[in-house]
């Protein structure tokens, strides 16, 4: 026999007996039964891998007697369904390190003493959960007591702002993706604006993995919302592990299987009240069904979870209008697989696999009388994720993680040569809708990352150590045919000019890779140091033209763009960038919080490439990349102060400042003092610089007597150089020059208040949540004659649009039923988004009118949703 002994020095594991026909003659099956889980068919496997870390936590706590209050020596402490477990020491102290993030269900044993199970045992990456435990003696076996953990107020261990989302809160939040929970929390503007930082700055990471798109920025996956069991929004101060983000980091952690099955099948849809005269609908569905449980008890476990949304949009209407489409106008689904094996009480494997497949017909106002001549859109995202997680002594683990993540992209479904040889499309008489012909747009590109990375993690005494490495090798080819026409600054098109062409064809495999140190020293009486340090490179593998400007005249000049074959290899980039942060109390409840920070991103791979294919001596208007740009870089810091003002609420205060820099934008070049574009070209550069700096205030309640409350104010300026990554673009083709001014970027947000209630009323869970948020500002310049006077200067974002309220609601009813000796829940709910059906505008034409000269209902969000549900559980 094969046996595994617990020692006495609260981390080790508790005893198993296992035979070796068990751990060698299982180990093939397992294997290949977390193949299959994980692997897609031959046919959809897709050929790329991303990661980074698999995140781990510790569980800590004293065991003491409930009558006499000494410590209890010996205790046998586990994690059920896992081998993870230990005795408590001389102090009746225990200790659980290296356990996987998410909710878990802790076991106490001691003879003589009735057994405690504590559920929802939360644990959070790289962090400590303290569970103390009392222990009612007894002389006869009774059942355990059933005990439900409650995360702290305060997690003492952090020095930087996290907001934390569990499971039961994604349950029951009026929110349909992981991005409308991020838009909930202080200090984030709707977009996915962390902190005055562009949309793009945010890294998502699902497991340790980033499932972003480095073409686009955009998160590239789907995810059914059963899998979610947390979300960890870190918006200040996150520690060296993280990279590549300038603003915030999003980590999703997903649910895994256990010892007892369980089923769920969910399915609501927003038009149940069309018969009886309802007509605020998109005629979307959604079903969705979860499948886990046990592949070998303590050992193995799985989890399949699927998804599938149908929708006709807001614009369903229109879309039914034409006899050229089919309902439903967009669809998505999508499928996550895992599966986690226990080889030895320190050794796990877990395998991951996702599809996600994303269509839609695409909708313009201006092209709605022509919605055939609008091509659809589609993205197909496959990824794979292997992590080793292997604790070497009760003090020293590791992780090595690999995965391979693909995305394909494509717009129209036609031949790019047919789309080019089309003629261009036809205005009616005013100029105001498109009547005929298509958009001149085509796209086949595809993204294969593979990406390897290893932690290594030590304790000695009240310092902590991890060391880790990342490399990113990946394969880029995007074929885009894209044409437009020049528009005003009014958003009119101009049709007598030569129309801008951004096509672009390139194949290019550039890498990036990591090192990095974060060091933690905490005394035990809530004092902790963490001190990190993170090294980033780049290599992005291409070559850039040599351009020479040649005068001709006292005021002209020509340039020369040298052959490509003398063109030059574009530099490799390094940086360095240091975390610092600081947590200590000032009382038993009162907690100071600094951290600083500099961050580093990588350009938009498309910024890098696009366009470099083209012959740029042709005179083509063209963007052009710049496989030279550099880093993106942003220095921050915060002060925050939190306080437990009660057993049940606590407040936060915070300041925060940032500064950006090397952000990206277009210059133009041409080849005389003109703004005519012709002959010349624009480029991205790293120009802008950017501010911003706010107070954040936050109090959460929990539920007493059935009601809790969580409030958050947010006070934010953001100024900057530009907008967009090509604001200077933009500038040029209305005719004036790019402005040199800091002002309020377009998600100046001053002022953002929201309040979510929850609780229950005579057995109706309920969720509402109402957000206020302040107008944002646009760009006031107006004009009877739709053109401005040669040499007028604007001021970019000078007026205001209007302030945005929104409430939302979701009502909840659960009813136990027993079938066949098995218990199966049954949930009915409902969904109200908008309640009040307001009219919140979200962009403003510069001649001051909502929706343009077409008066454009997009320029409102969408008015009241009521959506229906079933839920089964069993």
């Amino acid at each position: 026999m094969i046996q595994w002994l617990a020692k006495i020095d609260g981390s080790s594991t508790h005893v198993q007996d296992y035979t070796p026909q068990y751990l060698f003659g299982s180990l093939r099956r397992h294997l290949l039964i977390l193949l299959a889980l994980t692997l897609p068919a031959p046919a959809l496997i897709p050929s790329t891998v991303h990661a980074q870390s698999a995140s781990t936590g510790i569980i800590q706590g004293t065991v003491r007697d409930d009558a006499t209050d000494e410590v209890l020596v010996a205790v046998n402490v586990f994690l059920e369904g896992t081998p993870y477990g230990s005795l408590t020491n001389s102090e009746g102290f225990y200790l659980l390190r290296n356990i996987p993030i998410g909710e878990h269900t802790l076991l106490f044993r001691y003879m003589g003493y009735r057994e405690v199970r504590m559920v929802k045992v939360a644990v959070l990456p790289s962090l400590r959960t303290v569970v103390d435990v009392r222990m009612e003696p007894t002389l006869v076996e009774l059942p355990a007591v059933v005990v439900t953990a409650k995360r702290p107020l305060i997690q003492k261990d952090i020095t930087g702002t996290l907001h934390r989302v569990g499971s039961v809160a994604i349950d029951r939040l009026p929110v349909d993706t992981f991005q409308e929970i991020v838009e909930l929390q202080p200090g984030v503007v709707y977009g996915g604006h962390i902190r005055g930082g562009r949309a793009g700055e945010t890294i998502y990471v699902m497991d340790g993995v980033p499932i972003q798109d480095p073409s686009t920025g955009e998160a590239a996956i789907g995810l059914p919302k059963s899998v979610i069991t947390e979300l960890n929004i870190h918006t200040g101060g996150f520690d060296a592990e993280f990279g590549n983000a300038l603003s915030g980091v999003v980590h999703i952690i997903t649910r895994r299987g256990g010892n007892t099955p369980k089923r769920m099948i969910r399915y609501d849809r927003d038009d149940a009240g069309v018969p009886f005269g309802g007509s605020e609908h998109s005629g979307r569905a959604q079903l969705e069904a979860l499948l886990e449980g046990p592949i070998r008890r303590d050992r193995a476990f799985y989890l399949v979870a699927a998804d599938l949304i149908t929708d006709n949009t807001r614009w369903r209407q229109d879309f039914e209008d034409s006899t050229s489409f089919g309902s439903p106008f967009t669809h998505s689904w999508n499928i996550f697989t895992r599966s986690d094996l226990y080889l030895s009480p320190t050794l796990r494997v877990s395998g991951q696999g996702l599809l996600s497949h994303q269509w839609q017909h695409n909708y313009e106002w201006r092209w709605r009388r022509n919605l055939e001549g609008l091509p659809a859109e589609w993205r197909d995202s496959g990824r794979l994720a292997l992590t080793l997680n292997h604790m070497l002594t009760p003090y020293v683990f590791y992780d090595l993680q690999l995965s391979r993540f693909t995305i394909q992209r494509g717009v129209h479904e036609a031949s790019r040569d047919s789309v080019a040889a089309r003629p261009p499309w036809q205005y009616d008489s005013f100029l105001q809708y498109v009547t005929s012909g298509e958009r001149m747009w085509w796209l086949r590109g595809r993204q294969d990352i593979t990406t390897g990375r290893g932690t290594l993690t030590a304790q000695a005494g009240r310092h902590r150590l991890k060391v880790g490495f990342e490399l990113a090798f990946y394969s880029l080819a995007s074929n885009l045919l894209k044409v437009e026409p020049q528009t005003t600054l009014y958003g009119l098109p101009m049709p007598d000019l030569e129309l801008l062409n951004f096509s672009s064809d390139y194949h290019y495999s550039p890498r990036t890779g990591a090192l990095f140190a974060q060091h933690m020293y905490e005394t035990g009486e809530g004092f902790v140091l963490k001190l990190g340090l993170r090294y980033d490179w780049l290599d992005p593998r291409a070559r850039r033209p040599v351009m020479e400007w040649i005068p001709t005249t006292a005021e002209e000049f020509k340039w020369e763009i040298a052959p490509e074959d003398e063109w030059v290899a574009a530099s490799r980039k390094a940086r360095i960038s240091p975390r610092i942060g600081l947590a200590t109390p000032i009382d038993p409840h009162t907690y100071f919080l600094f951290n600083y920070g500099e961050f580093f991103q990588v350009p938009l791979f498309d910024q890098l490439y696009s366009g470099l294919n083209l012959d740029l001596t042709r005179g083509l208007r063209v963007l052009v990349g710049n496989p030279d740009l550099e880093y993106q870089r942003t220095k921050a810091y915060e002060f925050s102060f939190r306080r437990e003002f009660d057993p049940q609420t606590v407040g936060s205060l915070t300041y925060f400042f940032k500064e950006s820099f090397n952000l990206i934008d277009t210059k133009t070049f041409l080849p005389s003092d003109s703004r005519a574009m012709e002959d010349g070209f624009t480029q991205y550069v790293n120009l802008p610089l950017a501010r911003a700096s706010g107070l954040e205030l936050a109090i959460e309640k929990r539920p007493v007597e059935g009601i809790g409350i969580k409030a958050s104010y947010a006070y934010m300026i953001v100024r900057g150089h530009a907008d967009t990554g090509l604001s200077g673009l933009n500038y040029l083709q209305w005719g004036f020059e790019p402005t040199r001014i800091m002002y309020f970027l377009s998600w100046d947000q001053r002022h953002t208040l929201a309040v979510e209630a929850i609780g229950s009323y005579h057995g109706i869970l309920f969720d509402i949540v109402a957000r206020y948020n302040s107008p944002r500002p646009y760009t006031y310049a107006p004009s009877s004659s739709g053109v401005l006077p040669e040499g007028t200067r604007i001021i970019p974002n000078d007026a205001r649009m209007r302030d945005i309220f929104q409430v939302d609601a979701r009502l909840i009813r659960d009813w136990p039923i027993r079938m066949g000796g098995r218990e199966v829940v049954l949930r009915v709910f409902g969904d109200v988004r908008n309640l009040t059906d307001r009219q919140n505008v979200v962009w403003v034409s510069s001649d001051g009118r909502i929706g343009g000269e077409l008066r454009d209902p997009g320029a409102y969000r969408i008015g009241r949703r009521t959506r229906i549900g079933i839920e089964v559980r069993f």
